[in-house]
């Protein structure tokens, strides 16, 4: 989408706001702040395989699969740690670049 397309969207939107029932307002609000990738074939294909292959290593009991959960858990724990260290610093410096975006 062109920047003269999007900013005749928005001029639209800005001017029939009063008029917007609920339901139209929440869809646009939304799509102002929601980005949508899409993947390529081969990217879907090596998620589904890798999806699939973990599933085949914990129905058959794999070291493997233990390894992963313990990892994985671990991991997430970890990190839920540096965000309670560091989460009020990222959030600051989260409001500073809004803050030189508007």
């Amino acid at each position: 989408m062109k920047k003269t397309e999007i900013k005749e969207l928005l001029e639209e939107a800005i001017s029939n706001l009063d008029n917007m029932d609920e339901n139209k307002f929440q869809e646009l609000t939304e799509s102002l702040f929601t980005t949508v990738s899409t993947r390529s074939r081969d990217a879907k294909m090596n998620a589904v395989i890798g999806a699939v292959a973990v599933s085949i290593a914990k129905s058959k009991n794999d070291v493997l699969y233990g390894k992963l959960k313990k990892y994985k858990s671990l991991w997430k724990s970890t990190k839920d740690q540096i965000v309670q260290k560091y989460g009020n610093m990222a959030k600051q410096k989260w409001l500073e670049n809004q803050k030189k975006k508007s």
